[in-house]
Formats: structure tokens, sequence, C-alpha cells
């Protein structure tokens, strides 16, 4: 058998038709196996635990779509994985099962040895294997602004060149409109503002109040045994207002009910999405699953500095995730787009920033998303695409419209 060492002390054993990842020493346990023609792969419990597979210890081939080899700049290594089919995905939360990594700085070194075990492995289970070659500059499609507030159409691709990033001290927690960024004893979690809670209890109480009153007084006027109120309509009016009134208040509780907080957990290495309410996990993203974070910005207002300072600018802004592999959210089988690839974590409707003058190299790169350095983000939701993309090993991108 040919023997490769790969990262964290693990070493990938290739022979005629058997591929086995094992502990790299001379006794060392096989923790994951497969054998050519066999219907599944086999692995150790503890393999199973931490990468969260069935515990009966072994994966049938056919919920294994393909085998993936990429370098990721977030950690400067090459992965190797899975990307295991729904019926396995969305019990643990993700299609993606990282098997092995190789340290390589340039992603220029370990590549054909990555691509060589890669396709062994493929071959070996009989199934597809796909390898995503670093490049100096990764095609990234557009983010997609939400759909209440049409953004105009953007170049599709834009100029990724990882860096290596500065460390620069931000502050937490942030507050970013109505969102706020928070460190936890685990990582970070992203969540609405309390004033943003209390804001809308206060909303819902006052609407339900005043729907009352005014189905209230409406009911009362048609049965009062006092001459009719001038003109005849107002009391149907009023329950009209009232019955609106009562619906708004629907629509703002089921607002309530689907708020979400995300959790960049940094033990486990994954990001969650649950409920606020119940805490129902929504979601689960390896932090190997995760290409990027980027905020999109449009400006909608500029003020002029005073006293030599740089213009203010107000923006309306989003912040995704940028997955490697478009989201399929469960229970809605559709089409996939290269736009499923981003996750939109947080939409604040109103940030404020500096009007930096742009260099010749951003004013070619205008309206396509950037590399964003920490020195260089000046809005809150800048602040926080940063501070998430240190958390999660990854860049973060500017996508200015």
């Amino acid at each position: 058998m040919d023997t490769f060492i790969v990262a964290d002390g693990l070493a990938i054993h290739v022979g005629q038709g058997e591929w086995q990842l094992a502990v790299s020493r001379a006794d060392g346990l096989t923790l994951f196996n497969a054998v050519a023609g066999s219907t599944a792969v086999k692995y150790r419990p503890e393999f199973a635990r931490v990468r969260q597979l069935p515990v009966e210890g072994e994966l049938p081939v056919e919920h294994i779509q393909e085998v993936v080899a990429g370098w990721s700049p977030g950690d400067r290594a090459w992965h190797l994985g899975l990307l295991l089919a729904p019926v396995v995905a969305e019990p643990r939360g993700g299609r993606w099962c990282l098997l092995a990594r190789w340290q390589d700085e340039s992603g220029q070194v370990k590549g054909e040895e990555v691509r060589r075990v890669g396709q062994q492995l493929a071959e070996t289970m009989g199934v597809a294997f796909r390898f995503v070659t670093p490049s100096v500059s990764p095609a990234m499609v557009t983010a997609p602004a939400a759909q209440a507030t049409p953004a105009p159409e953007t170049a599709s691709a834009a100029l990724i060149q990882p860096v290596q990033r500065p460390v620069q001290a931000i502050e937490l927690p942030l507050e970013v409109g109505e969102w706020r960024l928070r460190p936890i004893d685990i990582g970070l979690q992203w969540e609405h503002t309390a004033v943003w809670s209390v804001g809308t209890f206060a909303r819902i109480i006052f609407r339900l109040a005043l729907g009352i009153v005014f189905i209230a007084l409406g009911v009362l006027t048609l049965q009062s045994p006092y001459a009719p109120v001038q003109p005849a309509f107002l009391p149907y009016l009023g329950l009209v207002v009232g019955v609106a009134l009562i619906v708004d208040v629907l629509r703002y509780i089921l607002h309530l009910m689907r708020t979400e907080v995300v959790v960049v957990d940094r033990r486990e290495r994954e990001v969650r999405r649950h409920l606020d309410l119940t805490s129902d996990v929504l979601d689960v993203y390896d932090f190997d699953e995760i290409r990027a974070v980027v905020v999109t910005q449009i400006a909608r207002n500029r003020q002029r500095g005073r006293d030599g300072q740089p213009d203010r600018v107000m923006h309306e802004a989003w912040l995704h995730l940028l997955l490697h592999e478009p989201h399929q959210e469960p229970g809605k089988e559709r089409n996939l787009r290269p736009e499923d690839a981003y996750l939109t974590i947080g939409y604040i409707e109103q940030t404020e920033g500096e009007a930096l003058e742009p260099t010749p190299e951003i004013r070619k790169q205008e309206r396509v998303p950037r590399l964003m350095r920490p020195e260089e983000a000046t809005t809150p939701a800048q602040k926080a695409a940063v501070v998430l993309a240190q958390a999660i090993q990854v860049d973060a991108y500017l996508d200015q419209r």
C-alpha cells in the first residue's frame, strides 16, 4: 500500500481496491475504510461521533454523491471530503464530511497528491470526483440582496485574492442596526438587539389594544339604541381598521416566532442557525463548508463631512455566509442556482460609515465583491463581517452597490 501523511496526526493508505484513513503510527487504528465492490464504507465509532455520521458504523455508497477536494484560504490547507446525499445530510445538519487535510501555505505544493488520493477514493467507491483547482483569482458570483429591495444588476463574477489578514481589534459587543454581534463562551452569537425585541413586543401590544378598541367601538355603535352616527359607514370602517390591526399583530407574532440566532462555535468548528424563542436548530454548517463572509451594501444617502472629515454615507446592508456549495432549504426541493450558495443571516435597514475615496484598483472592481481587509471596515456591518470571518477562519468580502 502507498502511504500519505496528512494533517492532524492521520495517514492515508491506498492499495489495490482499498482506501484507508488511519492514525499515523505503526499500529494506528483504521478510522475509515472503503473497499472496491462493497455497497458501504465502514468507520469506527469515534470517527462517527466527530463527523456526525450514522452510529451503525457504515454508510451506504449510494448515500455518497461525490468526493470533493479543494484548497481553503481560511486555514491554507487542502481539504478532502465527501458530499453526502440529503437523506444523510439533513439529520447531521450539513452535506460536507471532512476526511483529511494537507497543510499547504501556497496551495501549489500538495495539489497533485490530493488529486491522486481523492481520485483513488472515488474510483474505489464508484462515485464522482471533483477537484477544485486553487487560483489567484477564483470566481465568485455577486451576492444577492433581499428581494424586498431590488438592487442594480451587477457582474456575475469577481476577483478574489486571498491575502494575509492583519489583526485588528474590533470591540464587542457590536451593534449593527437592529442586530448585535456579541462574544459567548464558545465563540460568537449574532442576534437581534434587546431594543428590537422590546420594540416588537410594544408594537404587538399597541396594535392589539388599538384593534380591540376599533372593533369594540364599531360593534357597540351598530348595536346602540340611539340615533345612528353619520356618515353611516363609520362603524364598518372601524371594524375594517380593527381587523387590519389584528392581522398586523398576527404578522408581527409570526415574524417574532421565526426570528433566528446564528452561533459561531469555535470549539466544534461549526456555525448553527436556531430559532430565538424555542432554540430549535434549523441548520448546521461546518467551517469547511463556508468559503467567505460577504457584506452587501447599497448607498442610500450621502452627507458632506465637516472640518476636513470624510463624507458620511447611509447604507442598506445584508450579511451573508458564502458556502462552497449552493444551499438547499430542507423540505424545499428546487433547482439550485449559484446565488443559493449565499446564506443571508442578517438584513440591516440602515448603517452609517465613512465615504473613503477608493483606490484605482478598487475602481476597476467597482460593483463586484472585493476582498476587505480589517482596516478597510468603516461601517458596523463591515466590521461584523470582518469579526465573523476571523472567527470562521475565512476571508471577508465587500459587495458595494
